[in-house]
């Protein structure tokens, strides 16, 4: 009798219906021949969602199912797609002094860029866009209308203490070296404008399609 239960109940379970296998999304960067919509509608018809429209390279970002995406790469109009992968700035720990090569003052001689400073070429009238974590307003970039705040696209962007900020200290150190101006110490256009566009959080964390 207990063998029979045992075989009952096995065949009853055999003969349930399987839970699903678990899907596994995937973030994707999805670029079209023609416009981003087109990206976007192929997303869509792959069962994925879209996240954001990168209208500068005609593509979205996105969440695909892990198993559409062979049937989204051979959709119409796809161009290709790519992970969106995490991205880590570099650390700024290392330090240089005056006598080390990769030092402003040595780098500046280098290049020749004391010659054109000297004959006038500073970088006056330019303005640099710097991609990066935020530029704090320390010493050398703290001049008024040195630096000013374009857009914030960091994961803090929604954080008001947080905004703008540099918690990093990568595209500070950037900065600088584009350009600061701390008495002796210049960056190589020492002249010029920055506009700070934040991608990366306090961690340097950011993702291609942020920076995209």
């Amino acid at each position: 009798m207990r063998l029979r239960a045992g075989l009952a109940v096995a065949l009853l379970l055999a003969c349930l219906p399987s839970a699903p296998a678990a899907t596994t999304s995937v973030a994707v960067i999805v670029r079209a021949s023609t416009h981003a919509a087109d990206a976007a509608t192929a997303v869509t018809r792959a069962g994925g969602t879209v996240r954001r429209h990168l209208g500068i390279i005609d593509a979205v970002a996105a969440t695909v199912p892990e198993r559409a995406l062979p049937r989204l790469a051979a959709a119409t109009g796809v161009i290709d797609v790519t992970t969106d992968d995490r991205l880590q700035l570099l650390s700024t720990e290392e330090r240089f002094d005056r006598q080390d090569a990769g030092s402003l003052r040595r780098t500046a001689r280098t290049i020749d860029a004391v010659d054109l400073w000297d004959g006038g070429i500073t970088g006056a009238g330019v303005d640099v866009a710097v991609i990066d974590s935020g530029v704090a307003r320390v010493a050398g970039l703290d001049e008024p209308g040195a630096v000013i705040d374009g857009p914030d696209l960091s994961f803090e962007a929604g954080d008001p203490d947080r905004r703008h900020k540099d918690g990093y200290g990568h595209g500070t150190h950037l900065a600088g070296i584009v350009a600061g101006r701390d008495g002796a110490v210049r960056g190589m256009a020492p002249g010029a404008r920055l506009v700070s566009i934040k991608v990366a959080d306090s961690n340097g964390a950011t993702d291609v399609s942020q920076v995209i």
